[in-house]
């Protein structure tokens, strides 16, 4: 969930907002792909945990929260 305070911009509707872009450097997306086009790589939730982590420095899971597969 985003706050008004986080940089978003309205759009026509009512209720979608557009996050403002974040920067990213280039050597994390390498890693990310190099992961996971990896034969052995593990699509399961501890992989996309580990390769959030990889791209996103800041990515954490709070305590006591779970990453949840859906679908």
């Amino acid at each position: 969930m985003l706050t008004a305070g986080e940089g978003v911009n309205a759009t026509s509707h009512e209720r979608i907002f557009i996050a403002r872009p974040e920067e990213f450097e280039a050597a994390g997306l390498e890693r990310f792909l190099g992961l996971v086009s990896q034969p052995g790589w593990r699509a399961d939730m501890a992989g996309v945990e580990e390769v959030l982590r990889l791209v996103l420095p800041g990515f954490r899971v709070e305590k006591g929260q779970e990453l949840v597969q859906v679908g």
